[in-house]
C-alpha cells in the first residue's frame, strides 16, 4: 500500500510542476528594458542633487554682456563701437554661458543646454566680428554697407532660431515665454538696423537700435 500511494503522488507532483511551468508571463523587450535600465523619478532626481542649478550662471552671462552692448547701440556716453566690449563677449558672456550649457547637460535639461550653447556662440562671433583686426572690415575699404547687411542677414536667422524657442518655451512658464519673445523682437529690430545702415539711412538704423535697447531692457528687468 505504501508503494501505491507513493506512485500515485508522483504524477500529482509532477503534473503540479508542469502546470507551474507553464503559467508564465512573457514580457515585452521595451516593458524589460524601462524595469532594468531606466532610472525611476526618484532616483533622477537624488542624480540631479549633486550638481548646482546653472541657469543663474547663464543668465549673469547674458545680462552682463547684453547691457552694455545695448547701451553702446544706443550710443549712450559718446560710446558708438562695440570694440571695446570684446574682452566682456569672450570672458563674461561667451565663457559663463558655454560652461552654464556643459552644466546643464550633466543635470540632462536639453533646451537650457541648447539656449546657452547657442547665445554663447553668437557672443563669440559678435566679439569676433566687433574686433577689427578679425572682422573683416578692411575687405571692404571705406564702404561697409555689405558689411552690414551680413549682419543684417546674421540677425535675420537668429530671429529665426528666436522664434524657434519661443515656441518650445510655451511648454515653460510665462517668463521664459515673455524673454524668448522679447529677444526674438530684438533680434528682428537689430536685423532691421543693420539693413537699414546697410542703405546709407543711418537715422532710421538709430532709430531701430533704440528699440532694440527698449526690448533688450525689457528682458533685463525680467
Amino acid at each position: 500500500m505504501e508503494t501505491q500511494s507513493k506512485k500515485l503522488e508522483e504524477p500529482f507532483i509532477e503534473s503540479n510542476e508542469i502546470t507551474r511551468a507553464q503559467s508564465t508571463i512573457t514580457i515585452p523587450h521595451e516593458i524589460c528594458d524601462k524595469m532594468c535600465t531606466r532610472p525611476s523619478q526618484h532616483e533622477l532626481r537624488n542624480e540631479q542633487k549633486k550638481y548646482a542649478n546653472p541657469n543663474a550662471l547663464g543668465l549673469i552671462g547674458l545680462v552682463l554682456v547684453l547691457s552694455p552692448l545695448s547701451c553702446v547701440l544706443m550710443g549712450l556716453r559718446g560710446a558708438t563701437i562695440p570694440a571695446g566690449l570684446v574682452g566682456p563677449m569672450y570672458g563674461s558672456g561667451a565663457f559663463a554661458l558655454i560652461l552654464g550649457g556643459i552644466m546643464e547637460f550633466l543635470t540632462g535639461n536639453t533646451f537650457s543646454l541648447i539656449v546657452f550653447i547657442s547665445f554663447g556662440g553668437l557672443f563669440i562671433s559678435l566679439g569676433v566680428t566687433s574686433n577689427p583686426s578679425t572682422s573683416g572690415q578692411s575687405s571692404f575699404g571705406d564702404d561697409l554697407g555689405p558689411l552690414h547687411a551680413s549682419l543684417g542677414f546674421y540677425f535675420l536667422f537668429w530671429t529665426l532660431l528666436g522664434f524657434l524657442f519661443l515656441i518650445a518655451s510655451l511648454k515653460t512658464n510665462l517668463i521664459f515665454c515673455w524673454i524668448f519673445l522679447a529677444t526674438d523682437i530684438a533680434f528682428a529690430l537689430l536685423s532691421a538696423s543693420y539693413f537699414t545702415n546697410a542703405q546709407g539711412e543711418a537715422d532710421k538704423a538709430k532709430s531701430y537700435q533704440k528699440a532694440y535697447f527698449l526690448m533688450s531692457s525689457s528682458v533685463i528687468n525680467r
